[in-house]
């Protein structure tokens, strides 16, 4: 009966143990709020981004975690952005395959310590994509990430 009971134990903890978030030391946090309240004109920061099929209230709902998508499905691509209190950052997202920009979004994004925003990637076209998300300065343009994805037939 004890084994059992630590086998059960174990095996609701040790996920949790597993994913649970680390603690930022003092001097992270200290960083990362004063790059979010300080920051201005430092330009935003990518903290994370998802391939979705669905997006709920904000939030990545159903995601593609081997990067390939069926040709003609919908699909997300769920940015999150730090961007320091007061600044706004023009951005736009360039979708490439077979090194050709078949596709370019604007968009801007405003102060906040989570924003939170998606657009819809292309699945028309059969191959691998790439996308570079870019901020636009006044003096150049800054890669903040490229990331890529695999549109397959939907027999594959």
């Amino acid at each position: 009966m004890k084994k059992i009971s630590l086998l059960s134990f174990l095996v609701v903890c040790i996920p949790v143990l597993v994913f649970a978030q680390e603690k930022p030391t003092m001097n992270e946090a200290r960083k990362v709020m004063d790059y979010y309240y300080h920051g201005q004109g430092k330009g935003a920061v990518l903290k994370d981004y998802k391939f979705c099929h669905k997006i709920k209230e904000s939030e990545c709902d159903q995601e593609i975690a081997d990067g390939k998508m069926i040709k003609g499905q919908k699909v997300f691509l769920w940015m999150d952005f730090l961007v320091p209190v007061g600044d706004k950052a023009d951005m736009y997202l360039e979708f490439k395959r077979k090194n050709k920009v078949r596709k370019v979004v604007d968009f801007v994004i405003s102060g906040s310590i989570r924003y939170r925003t998606y657009q819809i990637a292309p699945t028309n076209k059969i191959g691998d994509w790439v996308v570079n998300i870019i901020q636009e300065t006044e003096d150049k343009d800054i890669n903040l990430g490229e990331f890529r994805y695999t549109v397959v037939d939907v027999n594959d």
